[in-house]
């Protein structure tokens, strides 16, 4: 029995075609014992004939929120966000899930049903999607910041709350240089506390490539900057700080013959942003431990 999960969504001025796909895959799910949660941020809203088609076939709720961070949408969500809904995962608008996506969050959560969170495995194409592995394996502070997405995490709310809510510096349209990092950021708040992460690779969660033209540069820049963030934020050596710096420059040569040339330049920006992210915050600290001397003076 799949356990009663929450879906929380936010989505602005997103191309409907994306949302339809997101929508199609909720209402081809093989379980249904969930209901999914949407603030609209966009301007005009989503149209009431696109919301009708869905009508029975999946729980779903409309919440009209004012524009913010994708950090403060979430929280605001959790805050109206209906009772008795023991996990929730964060959905992205153009992400999109397999047939026995929830199906097989279930049979995880019965496996470990102490687990306070799982990354499932993210997707680009259904082809990726083959994987059904039932075995788990437990995330460090070290393994969670690997190939965990905020698409593919389910968190066990009591577990999520009593480590507090995103951190609104950090997440995309944060008043900040920090534009991603903040699901990452509960998941190593969680393990610090003695909770239990794990991987569960049979959760397959689709979710377009960033291999793809036209590049938004800035994004995948201000991305990079953000993983700096979580970091510094976490106390992490500066030997793996500079190794995370390291980590595109070094992968982009095997990539550059799987994936082409495009991905050099995807590497190459998310190298930049990562070290431009790293240098302002070494700045940061030390404008701030000027200030601090000044004022013990």
């Amino acid at each position: 029995m799949l356990p009663k999960l929450l879906l929380l969504a936010t989505t602005r001025d997103r191309p409907q075609i994306y949302l339809e796909r997101l929508f199609n895959s909720l209402a081809a799910q093989e379980n249904k014992n969930f209901i999914l949660l949407l603030g609209d941020q966009s301007q005009n809203g989503i149209s009431d004939s696109f919301l009708n088609d869905y009508k029975g076939k999946f729980s779903f709720k409309i919440v009209k929120i004012l524009p913010c961070g994708l950090s403060e949408a979430r929280n605001i969500l959790l805050g109206i966000a209906p009772k008795g809904y023991e996990w929730f995962t964060l959905t992205d608008d153009d992400c999109y899930y397999t047939p026995d996506c929830f199906s097989q969050f279930a049979k995880y959560q019965a496996l470990e049903p102490s687990a306070a969170a799982f990354a499932g495995n993210p997707c680009e194409t259904i082809e990726d999607c083959a994987c059904s592995e039932q075995s788990l394996h437990s995330l460090t502070c070290f393994s969670a910041i690997q190939k965990a997405p905020s698409y593919v995490l389910f968190f066990r709310r009591t577990a999520f709350e009593s480590v507090g809510l995103f951190d609104t510096c950090m997440g995309i349209g944060s008043n900040t240089p920090w534009q991603s990092g903040e699901e990452t950021d509960i998941l190593i708040r969680m393990i610090v506390s003695g909770f239990r992460v794990y991987r569960a690779k049979g959760i397959n969660v689709l979710h377009d490539t960033i291999f793809k033209n036209p590049l938004d540069t800035k994004k995948i820049r201000s991305y990079g900057a953000g993983r700096m963030f979580l970091l510094v934020k976490h106390k992490y050596s500066i030997f793996f700080c500079l190794l995370n710096i390291a980590y595109p420059v070094i992968i982009s040569l095997p990539h550059f013959f799987s994936r082409g040339p495009l991905s050099f330049r995807v590497y190459s920006h998310m190298f930049w942003g990562r070290l431009l992210g790293y240098i302002k915050l070494i700045f940061m600290r030390l404008k701030n431990c000027k200030s601090q001397k000044t004022s013990l003076e």
